[in-house]
């Protein structure tokens, strides 16, 4: 069993091959974890994997609501532009 430490600097560097989806990141996968300590040399215990998985868990969760409000930002943006753009009155007679 790890240190604290050394599990968070495990899940930034796994992180690192994280696939990436339409909708930002995906999940670690247990695979890419098994696949990424074989290739560090490294035995994880199950304690240590579930730490990884809830930091994971945490770091989606983070991840989806930073998108969440950028996409808020972004549309009360264009809402302001469109509100803020002079309006062509047709005046015929």
């Amino acid at each position: 069993m790890f240190g604290w430490e050394f599990l968070l600097d495990a899940f930034w560097r796994m992180s690192e091959f994280r696939p990436r989806g339409l909708n930002g990141p995906d999940p670690l996968s247990p695979s890419l974890i098994l696949d990424w300590t074989r290739l560090m040399g490294i035995s994880l215990d199950s304690h240590d994997v579930k730490i990884i998985m809830a930091a994971d868990r945490a770091f989606l969760k983070a991840e989806a609501e930073e998108a969440a409000n950028r996409r808020a930002i972004e549309e009360a943006e264009a809402a302001a532009a469109r509100s803020a753009a002079p309006r062509h009155i047709n005046r015929t007679r």
